[in-house]
This record gives structure tokens, sequence and C-alpha cells, in this order.
């Protein structure tokens, strides 16, 4: 016979998933990069709806009612170099870095779960714009998160060339080299940090610690 979550059941599934993202940040912030993959796949758990499966924060009622976290940077058509919204850059001795930008008390609003998941992201070098949906879409569903896809159509292809941002550093000897780590990455370990954050505001009980 069939068993209907309860309250309960749904609150215990958002203290797991709270607790999978906290977990992952930390790994990431440790260098462990990759974990962006696995926080890609909580985000899809809640918050990623299709025709056979409803996400969590839907079945709880909150994805329509909450409000979410945005810290990007707006997208400015007229500017005609790659745009990277959701991250700072830095430059030292052994090159570049993409860092996320967690507090952006300059930028930071509260939106919709929808405003929050067509929000442009990036916009690479050939004027191509993507949006958190997409990272969530490529890292969880076709890039190993939860699934690895044999082919990554046009949608999703310029999420894993250098085209998406064109930055390269030139070395003293006059060589160019790219960055030193993926900006998709860096941007899932920001949105990862606006979720919590979104979560924090109205469902702090659940979280053991205070972690973003």
């Amino acid at each position: 016979m069939a068993k209907k979550l309860g309250e309960k059941d749904y609150r215990e599934h958002l203290r797991d998933q709270i607790c999978f993202l906290q977990s992952s940040a930390k790994s990431y912030d440790l260098g462990t990069e990759i974990e962006a993959k696995r926080m890609a796949v909580s985000l899809r758990v809640l918050l990623y709806d299709t025709k056979d499966s409803s996400s969590l924060l839907g079945q709880m009622q909150l994805k329509k009612k909450m409000k979410f976290i945005s810290t990007a940077q707006k997208y400015d058509s007229a500017n005609l170099l790659s745009q990277q919204c959701l991250l700072s850059m830095t430059i030292g001795p052994s090159g570049g870095r993409y860092n996320p930008l967690f507090e952006n008390n300059n930028h930071c609003k509260l939106i919709s779960c929808r405003e929050w998941g067509y929000e442009v992201v990036f916009c690479d070098t050939y004027r191509k714009l993507y949006r958190r949906k997409d990272l969530i879409q490529l890292l969880a569903n076709m890039d190993g998160g939860a699934h690895v896809d044999a082919e990554l159509s046009d949608n999703y292809s310029g999420l894993k060339t250098n085209s998406l941002t064109g930055w390269v550093i030139r070395s003293e000897d006059g060589t160019d080299k790219g960055m030193e780590n993926d900006p998709v990455y860096a941007s899932m370990r920001q949105m990862t940090f606006e979720v919590l954050q979104s979560l924090y505001r109205i469902k702090q009980p659940l979280f053991s610690e205070k972690y973003f």
C-alpha cells in the first residue's frame, strides 16, 4: 500500500538536502571544486519540476511562496566583453582564479524562484546568454552529477569551453594560459550560497549550523 508523505517527512527531506549542500560547500571551500556537481543535484531536487516529477520545494508549497536571494551583478547588454555575473576574478603570480562573490551587498535582492532560475549569470564571447537553470541542467543532468550525456547539445556545450569567458593570463615569459579553475563550478558554489541563505530565512530550525 502506497504511503503518502506528511509534513514531518518533507521536513526531514529538506533537512537532508540542506545538509548535503552544506557538506559540498565545505568541501568546495577546502579545494574540492568538483563538489559543484553534487550541489547541482541537490538544487535539482529542491527546484526542478518536470511532467513526471515534482521538486521538493514545490511539493512543500514553498517554491512559489518563498523569495530567493540573488547576488548576481546585473547583465549589461552594452558590455562587449564576456560577463560572469556571480563571480569575481583574482590574478596572482601563479595565474588567475574565478571566485564566488559570496556576500554582494551592492547587488543583493529578493526575487521569485522563476526570476532566480532565469536570471542571466553568463554572457560568453559569442554573446550567448546562460541562466542559473542552465548550470543546474548541465552539471546535474549531463555532466556527471546524476547522469553523463555522451554528447552535449549546442545549448550547453559553450559552458564547457574557454569561449564561455575568453579570459587568459599572460605570464612573464609572454605565453598565455587559461584561468586555473572552472567558472561554472565557482558559479554553482555561489548559487548554493544563495539558496542556503534563502532557506535559512524561512527554515532556520532545519539548519544544524550557519554555513552558507
